[in-house]
C-alpha cells in the first residue's frame, strides 16, 4: 500500500516533521535494517496503526514517559523534550507518519476503487451478492480524479468477469471512463487468451474454484491472490499434473539427492541471526510486488 500510494523511491521515504524546532523533510531508508518497518511492512494499514500506537506507549511507559493519545502530534513534543530518547522516538514518528499518509491518499479515491476492484475480482460484494450489473463500475469511471490507468484495470476486470462485452458496451465503458486514447491496451487483452468482445455473451460470470480462505478479513481485503492457492497445493502435493507438470514428484530419490550441489543446495543453512525451519523450501518468482504477502506468509 505505501509503495502503490506515496512518493517512495529506491526504497527511500519522506516525510515532513516538526523534530526539535521548525518543520523540516525528514528522508528514511525502509530497509531489512528498521526492524520496525520489517514487522509492519505485510500488515494489513489498519492493524499497523494499533501495532505502533501500542509500540509507543509501551516504549514510554518503560522510560517513564508521559503520553496520553501517543499520536504525532504528541510524539512531537516528547521529542523536543527527551534528546536521549531521540532515536528510537523518532523510528515510532517514520512509522507513524507513514501510516498516516497512506490512510490520507486511501480516504480519497482509493477507498471506493478499491470497493469496486474487490467486487469485480471475486464475483460478488463484501456481503457475499454475486454482482449483477455495471452500475458499481459507472461511478468509477466517471470520477475525474482516478487515474487512466486504474479506469483500465477496472475495465480489465470487468471483462474478464463477464468473458467479454459486446462491441456496443465496450464503446460506451470506454466513454464513461474518457480512456480512448488507450482502447488499444484493453484490446490487447486478446493477445494474453482472455476474450474482449463476446457479442453471444449470455452474461454468466466466470469464477474459479478457489480454497476456502478462514483467516479473518477486513471488509475491503476480502480477496486472496490465485497464486495462494497454488502454492499451498504444492505444500500439500495437491496441483494438478496436467497444469503443473514441471511440479510433480517433488520429493528426491536417493540417486538425486546425492547430486545436489553444495553451492546452490545449501544457501538456508548457517544464516547468523536467521531462525532455521525444517522441511523444504518453497520458490516462488513473480513479477508483480502484490503478490508478496501470500509467499511472506
Amino acid at each position: 500500500m505505501a509503495y502503490d500510494l506515496l512518493d517512495i523511491e529506491r526504497d527511500t521515504y519522506r516525510c515532513e516533521t516538526t523534530g526539535l524546532s521548525e518543520a523540516r523533510e525528514k528522508t528514511v531508508l525502509l530497509d531489512e535494517d528498521d526492524d520496525l518497518w520489517v514487522e509492519l511492512r505485510h500488515m494489513h494499514i489498519a492493524d499497523v496503526s494499533k501495532r505502533v500506537t501500542e509500540l509507543l506507549k509501551t516504549f514510554c511507559e518503560s522510560k517513564s514517559l508521559t503520553t496520553d493519545k501517543a499520536n504525532i502530534k504528541d510524539l512531537s513534543h516528547i521529542l523536543k523534550k527527551m534528546l536521549q530518547y531521540q532515536m528510537e522516538l523518532s523510528k515510532y514518528s517514520t512509522h507513524l507518519h507513514l501510516a498516516d499518509d497512506c490512510m490520507k491518499h486511501f480516504k480519497g479515491y482509493v477507498e471506493k476503487l478499491c470497493s469496486v476492484e474487490q467486487d469485480l475480482a471475486m464475483g460478488s460484494d463484501a456481503e457475499g451478492e454475486k454482482i449483477k450489473d455495471d452500475m458499481k463500475l459507472i461511478p468509477v469511471l466517471l470520477d475525474a480524479a482516478v487515474p487512466p490507468y486504474d479506469k483500465i484495470l477496472v475495465l480489465l476486470l470487468y471483462i474478464l468477469l463477464w468473458n467479454g462485452v459486446s462491441e456496443e458496451n465496450l464503446a460506451k465503458l470506454i466513454q464513461h471512463a474518457n480512456v480512448q486514447a488507450y482502447s488499444s491496451l484493453i484490446r490487447n487483452l486478446e493477445q494474453l487468451g482472455g476474450t474482449v468482445i463476446n457479442p453471444g455473451c449470455s452474461g454468466t460470470l466466470i469464477q474459479l474454484e478457489r480454497r476456502e480462505q478462514r483467516e479473518p478479513t477486513y471488509q475491503l481485503s476480502c480477496w486472496t491472490p490465485i497464486i495462494k492457492d497454488m502454492m499451498e497445493d504444492m505444500v500439500e502435493d495437491g496441483l494438478d499434473q496436467k497444469l503443473w507438470p514441471f511440479v510433480s514428484d517433488l520429493a528426491p530419490t536417493s540417486s538425486t539427492q546425492a547430486a545436489v550441489s553444495a553451492h546452490f543446495g545449501h544457501w538456508h543453512k548457517n544464516k547468523v541471526g536467521i531462525e532455521a525451519r525444517p522441511g523444504s523450501r518453497l520458490i516462488v518468482y513473480t513479477c508483480t510486488s502484490w503478490v508478496v504477502w501470500p509467499c511472506q506468509r
